[in-house]
Parts: structure tokens; C-alpha cells; sequence
């Protein structure tokens, strides 16, 4: 049975609802890099991004994720997702959906960007699955723990 999909702009209701029921990997990254709770991270990334949304899959809240521009010049946007345990459960739709919307995040930056903690092996392979290049470990956050930066660039359109 397919997995049924739903993405709406993301609120703080949403942010309250996720923040309980964050993956455990999800909110020992987030306090490895800014040392803030997971409800605290997720209002200030709704709040700081140009455009966010939270996932549903089945019906049930399963992802808040967003695209924050780093200048507005330089065509470089810093992607986030934050997820709950409804990914695992669902995980092929789950990775269906972020295929959906991978073209439309490229089509607002010439490069989309993060970094995913060494520990978050889920994370990593998720990003490799969708084709993002991967750097090697490097310190970095409030903890200076291994991070490994992840980018796609947009594709160079042939006329």
C-alpha cells in the first residue's frame, strides 16, 4: 500500500508537536551543534527560514524541514529536516517525498547545503540515497563533535 503524503507550511503548532517525539539522533545532533533544545531549535529554524513546511505521511506529522538563504547574492541555501520516529515506519515514502521536493529546493539556490553528525548514520545514508555529495569528518558546532558537510548543486541548465 502507498504511502500517502502531505506537505503544509510549517507553524509553531507543528514545531510543538514534533519537538517531543524527535528521533533521538535528530535531538542529540541539533544539541551537539547550537546546544539548544529540540522545541527551542525548531521555532528559531521555522522563524529564520525563507520558506518551511512540516511532512505527513499517513496522516501523521512525521518531518518539519526547511531552506534558509544564506545571502541573497551568492545563491547558497543551508537545507534542514527534523524528523520524528514516522520516517522509520514509513521510510520509503518518506524518501519518495524528499525526492519530490529536491527539485524544487535546487530550483530556489544553485547550492543547498548542511552538515549531518557522524553519529546520525541514519542521516547520512538518507542524504547519500538522495544523491547529496558527502565531505569527510570535520569538528564542528558548540560541541565540536564530526560532522560531515552534505551539498547538491543545481544542475546547469542546457539550452
Amino acid at each position: 500500500m502507498a504511502t500517502s503524503v502531505s506537505i503544509v507550511p510549517a507553524t509553531e503548532a507543528h514545531c510543538r508537536e514534533l519537538a517531543p517525539v524527535m528521533r533521538p539522533e535528530d535531538c542529540a545532533e541539533v544539541r551537539a551543534v547550537t546546544g539548544l533544545e529540540p522545541l527551542d531549535v525548531l521555532l528559531v529554524s521555522v522563524s529564520e527560514s525563507r520558506q518551511s513546511w512540516a511532512g505527513y505521511l499517513d496522516g501523521e506529522l512525521a518531518t518539519i524541514f526547511g531552506i534558509r538563504d544564506i545571502t541573497h547574492l551568492s545563491g547558497t541555501a543551508l537545507i534542514w529536516a527534523l524528523s520524528g520516529p514516522r520516517v522509520e515506519e514509513r521510510p520509503v515514502g518518506f524518501v519518495r517525498a524528499c525526492r519530490h521536493v529536491l527539485p524544487y529546493l535546487l530550483s530556489t539556490a544553485e547550492l543547498i547545503f548542511n552538515a549531518i553528525d557522524c553519529r546520525h548514520s541514519k542521516a547520512l545514508r538518507w542524504a547519500k540515497h538522495l544523491g547529496f555529495s558527502v565531505g569527510e569528518p570535520q569538528p564542528y558546532g558548540v560541541e565540536q563533535l564530526p560532522f560531515r558537510l552534505i551539498w547538491m548543486r543545481k544542475e546547469p541548465s542546457h539550452v
